[in-house]
């Protein structure tokens, strides 16, 4: 029987009988803690295959970028191209639709030149009168005003482009009574300008030409805008010089405010070929 007497000797004889050592690892240790190292080697070899199949995942992953970056430039390219042609097509909506302003413009200046005594009928009742003809006030006319009257309209200090719209303005029209003589003087006139959608440059010319008109006739002149709509991107000041309500127009009595005759799509329509 072998015996012992400190801790070394028994370390000593477990050294030298692997029998005896494995019969007290298997009394002290429980079986998974026995299982352990071999466990653990067997782990080892599935995260190393797991690392190499990890690394195959990844390559695969990065040549699918490498495709899809491919694909992105290449959608660039296309986008790029389609934004050129995009940018034509837009060049090309906007002249469209400059020449149809255009082109409504010239009917809304028509259809309120055939309006103008349905305007005109709008102030008669201030100047006591119940039936009114009109006339509408030639070029030359107006031409000859600005020749004949230079240092009182500078007086007025209008715009400069004044000068050059008076002379070609839409509508300038004279108001009598029904049963005047043509050559009497107007009870009022009417400066009008019209386009299909009333924009600033419309107002400041309707008003220039109006006081133009009253400083050197001496009398009572409106202006009015005649359109479908007014521009929606009008600043807040210009707009708030129209009136759209005649009484309220009237009352203001203001040189630079102007009345909005209002037109209807309908009535810009070209006439029936016949």
């Amino acid at each position: 029987m072998t015996t012992f007497n400190t801790i070394d000797e028994l370390l000593d004889i477990l050294d030298k009988n692997p029998r005896l050592l494995e019969a007290v690892r298997a009394k002290i240790l429980t079986e998974e803690l026995i299982k352990l190292p071999h466990e653990f080697n067997e782990f080892k070899s599935e995260m190393t295959e797991f690392r190499k199949d990890t690394e195959k995942n990844f390559n695969r992953i990065d040549g699918r970028l490498d495709s899809l970056e491919g694909k992105v430039d290449s959608l660039e390219e296309k986008v790029e191209k389609n934004s050129v042609d995009i940018n034509g097509l837009g060049d090309m909506f906007r002249e469209e639709v400059k020449a149809q302003s255009s082109f409504r413009g010239t009917y809304a200046v028509d259809a309120s030149r055939k309006d103008n005594r349905e305007v005109a009928w709008l102030f008669a009742h201030k100047h006591g009168l119940r039936l009114i003809k009109t006339r509408q006030v030639p070029d030359d006319v107006l031409e000859n005003w600005l020749a004949n009257n230079v240092a009182l309209i500078e007086s007025l200090d209008l715009r400069d482009r004044a000068w050059r719209t008076f002379p070609g303005a839409d509508l300038v029209a004279e108001v009598r009574d029904l049963q005047a003589r043509p050559d009497s003087t107007p009870a009022y006139y009417i400066a009008l300008e019209a386009s299909y959608t009333v924009e600033k440059e419309d107002i400041l010319k309707s008003t220039d030409h109006a006081r133009i008109i009253r400083a050197v006739t001496g009398v009572d002149t409106y202006a009015v805008v005649a359109g479908v709509n007014m521009d929606d991107e009008m600043d807040a000041e210009t707009l708030s010089r129209v009136h759209s309500e005649a009484e309220r127009f009237i009352e203001t009595d203001d040189p630079e405010t102007a009345f909005w005759h209002r037109l209807h799509s309908a009535d810009l329509r070209p006439s029936e070929p016949r």
